[in-house]
C-alpha cells in the first residue's frame, strides 16, 4: 500500500509540476504582451497611492512617473524572478514597460536598474543571486551593478 501511495504522490506532482510550468509560461506571454503590467502595478500601487495621497500631491508629474516607472520595474522583476530559474525573457519584460512609460533607452536609464534591484529584494533572492543577474544583465557594467545593488539595499 506504501509502494502505491507514493506512487500517487509522484503522479500528482508530476501534474502540479507541469500545471505549475504552463501558468508560469502564460504569464510570462501575458507579461511580454504588456496585458499583466497594468493590474500588477495597479494591485501594488493602490496601498501606496492611498496612503501617500498626500505627499504626492506636492511632487512634480515628473517625480510621479518616475515613482511610477520604478514601481512597475520593481513588481515585473520580482515576479518574473520569483517564477523563472533565468534571466533570459527579463530583458523583454523591461523594455515593454519602459515603451509603456515612454523611456526610449531602458538600458541607460539608472532608474531601471534600482528598480531591478529593488525587485530582487521584493522577490527575496540570495546576495549571491543578486550579484550573479546583476552581471548577467548589466554585462559587467560597474555603474548599473552599483545601481542594481543600491536598489536591493533599498528594498530589503
Amino acid at each position: 500500500m506504501s509502494i502505491k501511495f507514493r506512487s500517487l504522490q509522484r503522479t500528482m506532482q508530476s501534474r502540479a509540476t507541469r500545471t505549475l510550468s504552463v501558468l508560469v509560461s502564460m504569464l510570462f506571454l501575458l507579461s511580454s504582451s504588456g496585458c499583466i503590467m497594468s493590474s500588477i502595478s495597479e494591485s501594488s500601487g493602490s496601498f501606496s497611492d492611498s496612503s501617500n495621497s498626500s505627499s504626492k500631491s506636492s511632487k512634480s508629474s515628473s517625480d510621479e512617473s518616475k515613482e511610477s516607472y520604478l514601481r512597475d520595474i520593481k513588481q515585473y522583476t520580482a515576479v518574473y524572478t520569483r517564477s523563472n530559474s533565468d534571466l533570459k525573457g527579463l530583458p523583454q519584460g523591461l523594455s515593454s514597460i519602459s515603451a509603456k512609460h515612454g523611456v526610449t533607452d531602458w538600458e541607460a536609464y539608472r532608474a531601471t536598474y534600482l528598480g531591478i534591484g529593488e525587485g530582487f529584494a521584493k522577490a527575496a533572492v540570495t546576495q549571491q543571486q543578486v550579484d550573479i543577474y546583476s552581471n548577467l544583465l548589466t554585462h559587467g557594467d560597474q555603474l548599473k551593478v552599483a545601481a542594481i545593488q543600491q536598489g536591493f539595499r533599498q528594498g530589503q
